[in-house]
């Protein structure tokens, strides 16, 4: 059904406006804000979660395969102070976005007590704290992305509200084909960088940057992104913004790309200095720009999933402003010295929770100029 869907929209002659992001840091206009609802929690038998998390924290069984049982002791509780927190804080960070005139839509009202329901599972609804992971956005275009967890297969119902007023509005939806996510799809691959083994095109939204000033995508391929996810994004790209080059990276072989990458403005990418040790390995409109190496503070909660390197998840509202979490002293120094303007706001649960400002955002509209 998805994928016939897929076709019908891409046969149609529509016409694209350039509304929407072609950067990471255009002045931002619109944008969609996560919600941690109460009574929200992860799901304790999540396939996708749990081999994220084993292949993360290299959870074995004797035979080299992802020792999924032992990892369902790792995945975190969202305990009523971490509800209450994070949304208070969510709060806050709509009121920056509202008092620079950027509207805010927030998703549905979701229950870990709804049911995610295919042919090869059933289990409860994640919490919608992370709009990044789901929606990819690129100028007139919205792809509802292949998510590697279980728990959030059919979470773009919750933003439906949202995605049927873009299209109103010129954009284009496209849900991207579900992957089965069977326990079969999850073991490591022959090469190890993916623990990704189905053939379906798997990713999240989350997997990549967008650098349209030099008509790029980049895609991480990695435990949450397979290669069959890059091709399937690179084809569709090219059907309809031939001009647009998808890239593979392959510097990370963990979650997401924006602990690793940042595209800061239009001459400064910040680089994960424990990820990015070569950057000749990085596509030419990512080298040929000014590198800042985040030096950042290791303040994790106990029950956290995400590492250290949560504290650069930041989020660009132009080139010159910029949302960094608050306990990165350093880091905000860092940003300062070379002419940015920081706000600093804090997410207290971010690594347990598993998003910093860049995760629990999602652009809709940034200008087309700055």
């Amino acid at each position: 059904m998805d994928l016939i869907f897929s076709q019908w929209i891409l046969n149609k002659n529509i016409m694209y406006h350039n509304k929407g992001p072609q950067t990471e840091y255009n002045p931002l206009k619109k944008v969609i804000l996560g919600r941690l609802d109460v009574g929200n929690k992860f799901p304790k038998n999540d396939l996708g979660m749990l081999a994220m998390i084993a292949a993360d924290q290299k959870i074995y069984t004797p035979n080299e395969t992802l020792d999924l049982e032992k990892t369902k002791l790792l995945v975190p509780e969202i305990t009523e102070i971490i509800q209450k927190t994070t949304e208070k804080e969510l709060n806050e960070l709509k009121e920056i976005f509202l008092s620079r005139e950027i509207e805010v839509v927030r998703p549905d009202v979701v229950s870990s007590e709804h049911m995610v329901t295919t042919p090869n599972f059933t289990i409860n609804q994640y919490p919608v704290y992370c709009p990044r992971d789901i929606l990819f956005h690129f100028r007139d275009l919205t792809i509802i992305s292949p998510n590697v967890y279980q728990s959030r297969n059919n979470e773009a119902i919750y933003y439906a509200s949202i995605l049927s007023a873009e299209q109103n509005d010129s954009r284009s939806v496209i849900h991207a084909p579900r992957p089965r996510l069977r326990e079969v799809d999850f073991n490591l691959s022959s090469d190890g960088l993916s623990i990704l083994s189905t053939e379906d095109p798997v990713f999240e939204a989350a997997n990549t940057l967008i650098d349209g000033e030099h008509n790029a995508i980049y895609y991480q391929i990695s435990h949450s992104g397979n290669s069959n996810g890059y091709h399937w994004l690179k084809n569709l790209i090219a059907m309809i913004y031939p001009e647009v080059v998808v890239y593979p990276l392959y510097v990370y072989d963990g979650m997401h790309i924006d602990t690793t990458i940042a595209i800061l403005n239009y001459d400064t990418v910040a680089l994960n200095p424990e990820r990015v040790t070569d950057i000749s390995i990085l596509p030419e409109p990512l080298k040929n720009r000014r590198h800042i190496f985040p030096d950042i503070i290791d303040n994790r909660n106990e029950n956290g999933l995400s590492s250290k390197w949560i504290g650069m998840n930041s989020l660009s509202l132009s080139p010159k402003e910029i949302i960094v979490d608050a306990s990165q002293e350093r880091y905000i120094s860092q940003l300062t010295e070379i002419g940015m303007d920081v706000i600093p706001h804090l997410l207290t649960y971010s690594d347990v929770i598993e998003g910093g400002h860049h995760c629990t955002t999602s652009d809709l509209r940034r200008s087309e100029s700055y």
